[in-house]
């Protein structure tokens, strides 16, 4: 467990350890599987593509979390503050609402398709969105025998 936190550590300077084990769980718990799936998606021939929501609420200590997203890919952001703060980035709402409207039309959200050889995904943050390549990889390949 050692070699995972300090991977994890080493990417979250300044970090608590509960912030750095908080982030291991996470990504157990939810994002481990979708290189995997994509990949899967990918080899099979059928275009896959990946996102992360990164843009961190405007309360204090929540950070990116799960569903976050949701208000902005909406487009809903009027009422939104339980989660966002009081003054949630409205270009970055129409930045991922419009990806999600164009992958509805067409099956093309914007951005290059996941790639086994490049692992491509969106990145979509505050006050700017950028296209990185196989994002905190070295964490997801962290050692996970010891990770019960």
């Amino acid at each position: 467990m050692l070699e995972i936190a300090d991977t994890y550590g080493a990417n979250r300077l300044g970090a608590t350890a509960a912030d750095v084990f908080a982030a291991i769980i996470t990504d157990r718990a939810f994002r481990s599987d979708t290189p995997r799936i994509a990949q899967s998606i990918a080899a099979a021939g059928a275009p896959s593509y990946a996102y992360e929501f990164a843009w961190s609420s405007g309360i204090e200590g929540l950070g990116a979390c799960h569903v976050l997203e949701v208000p902005f890919v909406f487009d809903a952001l009027a009422g939104a503050h339980t989660l966002t703060g009081p003054n949630p980035p409205q270009p970055l709402a129409d930045e991922i609402h419009s990806a999600w409207v164009a992958f509805a039309a067409s099956g093309d959200p914007g951005w290059a398709r996941f790639e086994e050889n490049s692992r491509l995904a969106q990145i979509f943050d505050s006050p700017e969105s950028r296209v990185v390549s196989d994002p905190r990889g070295d964490e997801l390949a962290a050692p996970r025998k010891s990770v019960a």
